[in-house]
């Protein structure tokens, strides 16, 4: 017993020495986490043991664990807060590393922010001394007028190439010089008439393809159908059909030729020779514009008049004007008429008086001279007697008796003739009206007759009546000179009146001032 209380007092003792032991320990480590917690300004949750207090004896070890319980638990309290500002502030430094070198990198861009704006202010100092600036322009003004400048430079630059794409064989300063020196309205039409050409490729283009497709599918079906062979010997057998067809064309064709000239041969020597002498007077007619007459067949049992012209045309009558066809119409009448004269004289039998009424009626100047001229040609052989109620043809005929008389050839056939003078040839002769009436009363009686009221007085006609004699006197219109000659040659009267200064015509009504103006002259 006593052994085993010695043992215990014993291992009372060690306790009390450990417990000693420790609790220095656990007075210094409560000690230093007391100073951390009043360092960061962190309470003890429980009563805060005095850390100078001497540890706990062996008495009282078992006493005061609760004691030491609640300080343990208050600084396991302090220790946690202790490690979460440990935890915060190790946090906090790693942030402060990677602040501390984004400021880093920052004032690198900083630096190099400062020397690329030391380089800037260096250039604009060298750009400012180098460009020539306005009075109160900045550079910002010429930086802005650069930036125009290029713009334009790329827009033309651009034009340049779509020009050069446009046109790529022609010459550029060519082009531009060629559309610097047009219009607006020509550039619109040109356009215009390229839009136009651009419709009618692309057209032609669909149309191209349409027959590419057309051809595709026609081969395709000549090649799924009959054989190569057989299609060759259809093309051979076409082939000598269409030489044999051919052959035939051209026999026939010759066969053709040979009797239209044969016809033709035989129609000129068995001719008529009224044509022939027609012909001839026609070229005389129209001054060489138609030259020959022939009859053809019409085709139908028939035969109709071609008129060559001199050129070798040959016109029907439909093709000809109303005066060459009245040109033609009396070539024939002239050609049967000399026949006639010729067998007459042939016979021994004078020859007849020829009488042609308005036959120049639809002739101009130059048709009615060369007519004259023709049948003044015909005057020493036959008479000829032209009726007209045309005054200018007198003047024409004076003409033609001019330019006859001008003729040298004329003039040996003259004197050939024994000296006859052309002014026997025409003779030129005014008639009088053949619609003169002669009046059987007065013209007021002649309406009583008839049972028409008389006016009742002056004031009832139209127009004052009449002044002059009445009775039998003939009622006739002007004679052929026109109203106001009188009988008188017209021709002497537009001759005088030109040679007086007076303005006439060479044909119609000759003014009344002018036909009293020489009857006047010639009245002495």
């Amino acid at each position: 017993m006593l052994t085993e209380a010695a043992a215990l007092h014993e291992l009372a003792l060690q306790a009390g020495r450990d417990a000693d032991a420790a609790g220095g320990v656990f007075g210094d480590f409560a000690a230093e986490v007391t100073g951390l917690a009043a360092r960061h300004g962190l309470r003890r949750t429980s009563a805060e043991p005095d850390p100078g207090r001497p540890g706990p004896t062996t008495a009282t070890a078992t006493a005061g664990s609760d004691d030491l319980d609640a300080e343990i638990g208050a600084l396991a309290d302090l220790v946690d807060q202790l490690s979460g500002l440990h935890r915060a502030a190790t946090q906090n430094r790693a942030r402060a590393a990677e602040i501390d070198q984004a400021i880093e990198g920052l004032t690198t861009r900083v630096e190099a922010a400062a020397r690329l704006r030391d380089s800037a202010a260096g250039r604009l100092d060298e750009l400012g001394a180098q460009v020539t600036l306005a009075p109160g322009q900045t550079l910002a003004d010429a930086a802005a007028r650069q930036r125009d400048l290029a713009h334009v430079t790329a827009e033309l630059t651009a034009a340049e190439a779509l020009l050069r794409a446009t046109v790529p064989g022609d010459d550029l300063e060519a082009v531009v010089s060629d559309l610097t020196g047009r219009t607006d309205a020509e550039l619109a039409a040109e356009v215009t008439r390229a839009r136009d050409e651009h419709d009618r490729y692309a057209a032609a283009q669909r149309d191209a393809w349409t027959a590419v497709g057309t051809g595709e599918r026609r081969l395709l079906d000549l090649e799924s159908g009959a054989s190569a062979g057989e299609l060759h010997a259809r093309a051979q057998e076409s082939l000598a059909l269409v030489a044999e067809t051919a052959e035939r064309y051209v026999i026939a064709r010759l066969q053709h030729e040979t009797l239209r000239s044969e016809l033709a041969a035989y129609e000129r020597r068995h001719a008529s020779p009224l044509l022939a002498a027609a012909g001839q007077l026609l070229e005389r007619l129209t001054e060489g514009r138609y030259v020959a007459l022939r009859a053809v067949d019409r085709g139908d049992s028939a035969r109709t008049l071609k008129v060559i012209r001199s050129d070798e045309q040959e016109l029907g009558p439909d093709d000809l004007s109303e005066g060459t066809c009245d040109q033609v119409f009396l070539a024939l009448r002239l050609a049967a008429i000399n026949q006639l004269q010729r067998e007459r004289a042939d016979r021994g039998e004078p020859t007849l008086p020829v009488v042609l009424d308005d036959v120049l009626m639809t002739f101009d100047d130059d048709r009615t001279r060369a007519a004259l001229r023709v049948l003044a040609e015909f005057a020493p052989s036959w008479q000829i007697i032209l009726l007209t109620h045309h005054e200018h043809l007198a003047d024409l005929a004076r003409d033609v008796v001019g330019q006859l008389r001008s003729d040298p050839p004329r003039q040996k056939e003259r004197d050939d003739q024994g000296g006859r003078g052309d002014e026997d040839l025409i003779t030129i002769t005014y008639l009088p009206a053949a619609f003169a009436i002669a009046a059987a009363r007065q013209p007021d009686d002649v309406r009583a007759m008839a049972g028409i009221p008389l006016p009742a007085g002056p004031a009832d006609r139209l127009l004052p009546a009449p002044t002059g004699p009445r009775g039998s006197e003939a009622l006739s219109s002007a004679g052929p000179g026109g109203a106001g000659t009188g009988g008188r040659d017209p021709g002497q009267i537009r001759g005088w009146a030109r040679q007086h200064g007076f303005e006439v015509g060479d044909r119609g009504r000759i003014p009344r001032e002018i036909v009293e103006a020489f009857d006047a002259a010639h009245s002495g």
